[in-house]
């Protein structure tokens, strides 16, 4: 590429193309192309490429402005008036605002960052800066073992229960294996005979006490009277704890038969 410098514009020949800029006695314009400009110029110093001019003679068109002279030394050159093809060899393509721009100003849409959107929300360089993950969710152990949302790109993925552990959460461990919010709701079913589950532990409703896999009430059960174990003999009721007689006061017990004191049976 070649420039020549003018006395008011600065000429830049690329390729078959003249190009102006730079003129400095006028403001309305930015850039002139003077296209196929050397379509037909034949003799001496004919220019191809990045070849140097030997003589240039014409008149510079810019922007139709009356305020370019011609310029000194150039006067004419051969076949430069006569362009093959073309009846005007100027093409304007200048910005005649030099201070406008296509940047669109910034408008924040919020004081903080936190959309999963991949734009910049509050206009200070940065996108989904302030986004928050969810870092747990779901219930029982499902939120135990749950994975985190994530922001990438401006795509969330959401947070991820786990995996139940069980489908009727059926054991009474106080544990919400099945992750609906209720925890050993069939639980009872793995306790002994007449047992509750009650906070992950099998009990005895009232006062019920457990023996031997079952629940018993100790103040009235013969076989437990007392104390798990603890049988009354034959006839003998568990009252209170206690094994008795059944026999009113004046009656005694003997052999599991009821007699007055004072008879004599033989």
């Amino acid at each position: 590429m070649m420039r020549l410098s003018l006395p008011l514009c600065t000429l830049v020949l690329t390729g078959s193309i003249f190009v102006i800029s730079a003129c400095s006695t006028f403001d309305d314009v930015e850039e002139v192309r003077l296209v196929d400009l050397l379509d037909g110029i034949e003799g001496p110093g004919d220019v191809t490429g990045d070849a140097e001019i030997d003589l240039i003679d014409t008149d510079v068109i810019v922007a139709d402005s009356d305020e370019v002279d011609e310029a000194d030394g150039i006067d004419e050159v051969d076949g430069a008036d006569e362009i093959d093809g073309a009846e005007d060899a100027t093409e304007l393509i200048a910005d005649t605002d030099a201070t406008d721009t296509d940047a669109t100003p910034c408008l924040p849409r919020a004081s903080v960052d936190v959309t999963c959107d991949h734009q910049d929300d509050d206009c200070d360089g940065q996108v989904d800066e302030d986004y928050v993950p969810i870092a747990t969710c779901g219930l029982g152990v499902c939120l135990a073992t749950s994975l985190s949302s994530t922001c990438i790109e401006g795509v969330e993925t959401p947070c991820t229960p786990g995996a139940a552990q069980s489908a009727s959460d059926a054991r009474c461990n106080g544990i919400d294996e099945d992750c609906d919010g209720f925890m050993d709701e069939n639980g009872s079913s793995a306790c002994g005979v007449g047992q509750l589950c009650n906070q992950g532990q099998c009990e005895c409703p009232g006062n019920a006490t457990q023996c031997s896999g079952a629940c018993v009430n100790q103040q009235t059960d013969p076989a437990n009277c007392g104390g798990c174990g603890t049988a009354c003999s034959v006839g003998q009721v568990c009252n209170l704890g206690h094994c008795g007689s059944t026999c009113n006061t004046w009656l005694e017990d003997c052999d599991g038969a009821c007699v007055k004191l004072d008879e004599d049976p033989d």
